[in-house]
């Protein structure tokens, strides 16, 4: 538990804190008992905190809960009034990524990262944060990187791309798992933002219309992987069965140990 390494810079914080927890903060009860025994006030006091110990679903709870999702706005602009420390305990990202100055994301009560909501989003420290932070869900695919005729190059099945040059690479063949969101995947028609690319066939398995965008979901040629693409419908000009070169830039792409799952930067 790393709750005391972390809870003075909680109490100094000038700014929103909140705590997230991808997998039942309510279940990590040692944090969650020493935050609302320790912190647990109301608004216009010190320190607004609202941290539940238990994750039970009883009246109190639900009515909180209620009324927290329609308040978002005016606990921000309290917060702001008062000016003090806020930690606010959630499962919700999206209550923790709209309402937070910082966020400590937990899984089983240990702390994945801490950081900005854009930084978070942005540069995860490893795949269960990429997993969890993002909707649709970031994209996974396993791969590795090889030295060949002294090019490196990322390899997905036989696909191999060539790295950017610059990259400080390893000398040996490394398995990696690349993340890339659904927001950031283009299909073959569309124009990529620079030209170091990674370029993978797929499948269109299936469209779901949203409105202005629609989510393209994709497989791989074998069937051993799938994928998610975003787009809105006036640049969709696929269907379903037909076959797409899917593009991601490599500034887009992000890079996990395939063992340890932590991020790797090159």
């Amino acid at each position: 538990m790393e709750f005391d390494k972390w809870q003075q810079e909680i109490i100094e914080h000038k700014g929103s804190l909140t705590l997230l927890s991808g997998r039942q903060v309510g279940k990590s009860t040692t944090v969650g008992k020493r935050i609302s025994d320790q912190m647990q006030e109301y608004p216009g006091t010190k320190s607004l905190t609202i941290a539940p110990a238990q994750r039970q679903s009883s009246e109190l709870y639900i009515k909180t809960m209620f009324w927290l999702m329609k308040k978002h706005n005016e606990l921000i602009q309290l917060h702001a009034r008062l000016g003090k420390t806020t930690i606010y305990v959630t499962h919700d990202q999206i209550e923790a990524m709209t309402m937070a100055q910082k966020v400590v994301l937990m899984q089983n009560g240990h702390i994945e990262q801490v950081a900005t909501p854009r930084k978070i989003y942005e540069r995860p420290a490893n795949v269960f944060v990429g997993r969890f932070i993002g909707s649709p869900k970031m994209n996974f695919v396993s791969a590795r990187i090889e030295k060949l005729n002294d090019v490196h190059a990322v390899y997905v099945g036989d696909t191999a791309t060539p790295l950017p040059k610059g990259w400080k690479l390893p000398e040996k063949v490394l398995s990696v798992i690349l993340g890339f969101r659904p927001q950031e995947t283009r299909l073959q028609n569309d124009e990529p933002s620079d030209l170091h690319v990674l370029k993978i066939p797929m499948i269109v398995r299936s469209l779901q219309p949203l409105g202005h965008d629609v989510l393209i979901n994709l497989g791989s040629k074998d069937n051993t992987w799938t994928s998610v693409a975003q787009t809105s419908w006036k640049k969709n000009s696929v269907s379903v069965g037909s076959e797409v070169l899917v593009h991601i830039n490599f500034s887009e792409l992000h890079f996990f140990d395939a063992q340890s799952k932590k991020r790797i930067n090159f």
